[in-house]
């Protein structure tokens, strides 16, 4: 979607396709980045995995996927996946999880793992589930309930 500044600014809002939630199973995801997040008061430090869904697996059902509409872009989906940071075994569950996206870690720093998942695939089984915003309205996501990798 290379358009321009004008272009972008021209359209009107109900030109803008509306996210549709991605049916549950599996799905193949490339990865658009990974960064370290400071924790803010009392939470954790944490490191934050974002994906873009790329194609349904075979066990996603397909009148769920043509409820979604023939020209649904399924690239718009962004999935996020975070760890929390709370001892030294959280970070070795991200380089285990790094290692899922065929990225070999042994020579590689924690930061140059991040950075090496970028463009990579994997296998994440979706999930849904409902959340309530800070303004008190309940919104639905896509969740990754689990990953394999994309082999």
């Amino acid at each position: 979607m290379t358009q321009s500044y004008e272009d972008i600014l021209s359209r009107s809002w109900n030109e803008i396709p509306e996210d549709k939630l991605l049916p549950p199973g599996g799905w193949r995801l490339k990865c658009r980045g990974a960064s370290f997040r400071k924790g803010k008061g009392d939470q954790n430090d944490s490191i934050m995995f974002v994906y873009e869904a790329i194609e349904p697996m075979d066990d996603v059902d397909d009148d769920a996927l043509a409820e979604l509409g023939p020209d649904y872009d399924y690239r718009q989906n962004r999935i996020f996946h975070r760890f929390w940071l709370e001892s030294s075994g959280d970070l070795n569950t991200v380089r285990r999880h790094v290692e899922k996206h065929g990225v070999d870690t042994e020579e590689l720093s924690i930061g140059e793992s991040l950075k090496a998942v970028k463009g990579k695939t994997i296998v994440g089984i979706l999930g849904q589930r409902s959340f309530q915003r800070k303004d008190g309205t309940v919104g639905e996501e896509n969740i990754i309930q689990s990953f394999e990798p994309d082999e």
